[in-house]
């Protein structure tokens, strides 16, 4: 009886503050995937001054100015407040970098000098053997037309194909018809390239740096088709694997000589 009085009586500044709290949802739920976006793709600053504005400096300074406002429940709206200034200077930022960076686009900032020079290349492979065979068929031609060394063609293109057979098999091996995407690009004396596939959390070079290291202990010799890993992992400078919005991100970057 007790609780049901004191509910009549907070009732009419319950509303309007759980209201004012939702208003906050919709900027909050843009600048999280901005804030998440930023961190996978490494721009790290402007993700931490996002989260810090959100999370404390406009949160703050609004919940303050709220408070000495003598209306109940106006301090809810300081949730709302942080969350669309937080958003209206992630654009003025995108917007200030894409002006002085004509390349970039969007509010991704997505690059996309090298598609225009056509120093990109990006297909779907389904998760059959012969689909593996052909990517590698299109990266090898693809590194031939860009003019890379007969090594480095050879190199990609077999690690490619042994990598998509072994996320087909460890990855995807219970979906039919699923696929994987690739893509590379070729910069000035930098080779990127990317793999990206659904499915279960996987990572091709740990699994291949995994087996070859119980192979070690055993001292066996891996006998399995990896000579395109090993050759890759060999000649790589960085090779980066994240999993991000339930989806397997392989990056794998080179320098040609």
């Amino acid at each position: 009886m007790c609780g049901s009085i004191y509910g009549y009586y907070y009732l009419p500044q319950i509303v309007p503050a759980v209201i004012m709290f939702a208003v906050s949802f919709l900027p909050g739920m843009l600048n999280h995937v901005y804030i998440f976006y930023y961190f996978t793709t490494e721009k790290i600053g402007l993700a931490n001054i996002l989260t810090f504005l959100r999370g404390f400096a406009v949160l703050v300074l609004s919940a303050l100015c709220f408070s000495c406002i003598q209306l109940p429940g106006l301090i809810w709206l300081s949730f709302a407040v942080a969350e669309g200034v937080t958003l209206l200077v992630n654009m003025a930022v995108v917007c200030t970098r894409c002006e002085r960076n004509e390349h970039l686009k969007g509010m991704l900032m997505l690059d996309d000098r090298y598609e225009e020079e056509e120093r990109y290349l990006a297909f779907t492979v389904e998760n059959t053997a012969a689909a593996a065979a052909e990517a590698s068929e299109k990266i090898t031609l693809f590194c031939k037309e860009k003019e890379m060394s007969s090594k480095i063609s050879m190199t990609i293109g077999l690690a490619v194909e042994e990598m998509l057979l072994i996320i087909f098999e460890h990855c995807l091996s219970d979906r039919e018809g699923q696929f994987a995407d690739v893509r590379i690009m070729r910069m000035d004396k930098e080779i990127i390239l990317h793999m990206r596939s659904a499915g279960r959390l996987f990572d091709p070079i740990t699994y291949y740096r995994e087996k070859k290291a119980e192979a070690l202990q055993r001292g066996e010799v891996l006998e399995d088709d990896s000579l395109g890993i090993e050759m890759i992992v060999k000649q790589a400078q960085d090779v980066t694997f994240s999993r991000t919005f339930g989806t397997n991100n392989l990056t794998i970057l080179l320098y040609e000589d």
